[in-house]
């Protein structure tokens, strides 16, 4: 994967754009188990969908429909190949060649089974993130895929991955997901669906494993805690799905979203295969809908410059603990700081092979405190728990703080971003802000100023104001001088006295002094006054109005013997 690295000199201050520090608990708040219901008894209740079937047919429409509905026309639909599969994109705003991500189901069934599990759970899954993702902006592309033809042999999947392979596009992770309605009833709570990930030959650890490992710590950290990751070689079922389309031409980074029942699933391609069949468990779409949103939000969230930072909170009675999981991908230190209140607390930590790393027992603090510190050199599913050790309530929080390396191409995630490092050096517009900083920006590389506001992007950028509104006339600093006059003058916007002599801008101005160079202790007209003096008395710094006072004085005088002559004069007559 290309991606840019941070340049060290002259970079703005980029903003944070996605409230990384909340949004993947937005994302898992608004996830509707009720609303992926609905689509499941939508898609089924009218009986099976084969492919080439009128009901085929209605449900491709009812699928195009609920994509824009949905996501309120921010999804761009395309029926792409023979089979009329339906790909919706919805943009990602770093408008050039990046990574996508897919989310994908078939929505055809065999001739006898009206498909409520197969797969309308795939179809509900991608409508339902379609609702929530696209309230959201993300610098990637993100496809929500129904595929036809499944069960034809993957016919739909097959040209859609063929295409996009022979387009060169790439796919950062591809989430398929097909039945997930049945639950092995005899397995730990922890085990009822399964993230089977790809580890055939020559696949690595973060092509596909570690996203197996980020469904499994989404769902623990944010949801039901359901979701167990499951290497290919043991899954029988492996290239029966639409993932194996895409494994095929090359892209090996698959997760599938699977049932872990299915060895009890007597409805699978049955007449039974209704919405309403009591064997079916909705909490398990539910939370694996959750786990896939969320890891796409903790992805596409994360913060230029910034490591991964995550706050988690919560209360233990006595004797209870709450673990948390954390997928590491990079050699890294990972630091856990902590408030509680009210008990001893404990905190450990355990490797991915299940043996004790750190553990510390801290007595009552009220204070902010580094409880681990440790250098993790392994990938894989770290644990962290916290337990209350004493006899009261426990209140607390903790924040884990730590770097990643998504790709795998030895450069922290936090030292780049999704796109060519060749933007660093561009500058298309000349406004001496690269491309690259333009992306992340969101501006315009191929225009000076952005919001049309006659405000270039750079300097509002440089003084903070913001190059995607127009706020030329906008008077931050209240000093009388609007942006726009500011830019003008090159002044500063968010400082009544830019060169911080005493004196406004405004005044300075007004009066054809230098707001931009001290001059306070100047006297420009020679009356023995300081230009800072002229200014607290209201005085034109310019004028010296006592060299008029002589002038003044005589014309007093004559005025008052011309008027006494008058006087007299009438006196006489």
């Amino acid at each position: 994967m290309s991606i840019a690295t941070i340049q060290e000199s002259n970079n703005p201050s980029f903003p944070d754009r996605s409230n990384e520090k909340d949004i993947v608990n937005q994302v898992a708040s608004l996830i509707s188990g009720q609303l992926v219901k609905n689509h499941i008894k939508a898609l089924s209740e009218n009986g099976s969908r084969p492919y080439g079937s009128y009901q085929n047919y209605i449900a491709q429409k009812y699928i195009e429909h609920q994509l824009l509905e949905l996501s309120e026309n921010k999804i761009e639909i395309e029926i792409v190949g023979q089979y009329k599969n339906i790909l919706g994109r919805l943009p990602g705003w770093l408008n050039v060649s990046t990574p996508v991500i897919l989310i994908g189901g078939h929505y055809d069934s065999v001739s006898n089974a009206p498909g409520a599990n197969d797969d309308g759970t795939g179809i509900a899954t991608i409508l339902e993130l379609a609702r929530v993702l696209s309230q959201f902006e993300w610098p990637l592309d993100i496809y929500f895929c129904a595929w036809n033809a499944e069960e034809n042999g993957l016919l739909g999947s097959d040209e859609v991955a063929k295409s996009m392979a022979d387009s060169g596009i790439e796919i950062l992770q591809y989430y398929n997901i097909d039945m997930l309605l049945v639950q092995n009833e005899e397995a730990p709570p922890d085990e009822r669906v399964w993230a089977v990930y790809n580890n055939g030959p020559g696949v690595t650890y973060h092509e596909s494993h570690y996203w197996a490992d980020l469904m499994r710590m989404m769902s623990n950290n944010y949801g039901k805690n359901l979701i167990l990751p499951l290497p290919s070689t043991s899954f029988d079922s492996w290239s029966r799905s639409d993932h194996y389309s895409f494994v095929k031409y090359g892209y090996p980074n698959v997760i599938f979203a699977f049932e872990s029942g299915a060895e009890w699933d007597n409805a699978y391609h049955q007449p039974t295969d209704t919405w309403d069949n009591p064997m079916y468990n909705y909490t398990l779409t539910e939370d694996t809908v959750a786990a896939i949103g969320c890891s796409i939000a903790f992805t596409l969230s994360r913060e230029y410059q910034v490591m991964t930072s995550l706050d988690y909170s919560g209360v233990l009675e006595q004797g209870e603990f709450q673990r948390y999981y954390f997928a590491i991908t990079t050699e890294t230190e990972f630091v856990l700081n902590a408030t509680w209140s009210n008990s001893a607390i404990e905190f450990s930590m355990f490797h991915p092979d299940g043996y004790l790393i750190s553990e510390s027992l801290e007595e009552t603090s009220s204070q902010p405190k580094i409880v681990l510190n440790e250098t993790l050199s392994d990938w894989g599913l770290y644990s962290v728990y916290v337990e209350n050790s004493d006899v009261e309530t426990l209140e607390y929080s903790i924040t884990a703080i730590y770097e990643s390396d998504v790709e795998k191409d030895s450069i922290p995630d936090s030292e780049q971003f999704w796109f060519e490092q060749m933007y660093w050096s561009m500058d298309r517009d000349n406004d001496g802000l690269s491309d690259a900083e333009e992306f992340l920006l969101r501006t315009s590389p191929l225009l000076v100023d952005t919001d049309s506001d006659q405000i270039p992007d750079a300097y509002e950028i440089s003084n903070g104001l913001n190059p995607l509104i127009d706020d030329a006339d906008f008077d931050f600093d209240q000093d009388n001088l609007s942006n726009l006059q500011e830019y003008q003058a090159g002044t500063n916007p968010l400082a009544s006295d830019s060169d911080q002599d005493g004196i406004d801008d405004y005044w300075e101005i007004q009066n054809g002094l230098d707001p931009l160079v001290d001059d306070a202790m100047e006297d420009r007209d020679g009356d023995l006054l300081t230009n800072y003096e002229e200014y607290l008395l209201g005085r034109n710094p310019n004028v010296n109005e006592d060299a008029f006072l002589p002038i003044l004085l005589a014309t007093l005088v004559i005025g008052l013997v011309i008027l006494g002559l008058f006087v007299k004069q009438k006196h006489h007559a």
